[in-house]
Formats: C-alpha cells, sequence, structure tokens
C-alpha cells in the first residue's frame, strides 16, 4: 500500500462519481476530500478483511 496526497480538485472529482456523495455540494465534497487518506493497492492486495475491525469507510475510486 502506497500513501499519496492528490491535488484537491481531483479529489472532489474523484468522490463526485460515488453514487453515496453525488447530492452533496461542491463546498460538502470539499470538505469530505480534506479528510480522506488516498492510498494505492497493487493488483491481488488485501484492503480489508473479513471481520476486520475499523471505523474506517473504504470507497474504490479507480480499478
Amino acid at each position: 500500500m502506497t500513501t499519496r496526497t492528490i491535488p484537491a480538485e481531483r479529489a472532489g472529482a474523484m468522490l463526485s462519481v460515488i453514487k453515496e456523495f453525488q447530492s452533496l455540494s461542491p463546498k460538502d465534497i470539499e470538505m469530505v476530500a480534506a479528510s480522506c487518506q488516498w492510498h494505492r493497492y497493487e493488483t491481488g492486495n488485501e484492503i480489508v478483511r473479513y471481520h476486520d475491525h475499523t471505523n474506517s469507510a473504504f470507497f474504490i475510486a479507480q480499478g
């Protein structure tokens, strides 16, 4: 896993196509994007495991 920083404009554009965020205003999407951590996973890497104890939400933006 690689943690990345991406430009706010790109982060907002990537989030805005996710169904759960489509009703948000651009300002609200900007606020969500500011609190996101972006990670890149190689093909075949586990992102989450069944019964993991986490309070994180994961959205696959590409791939």
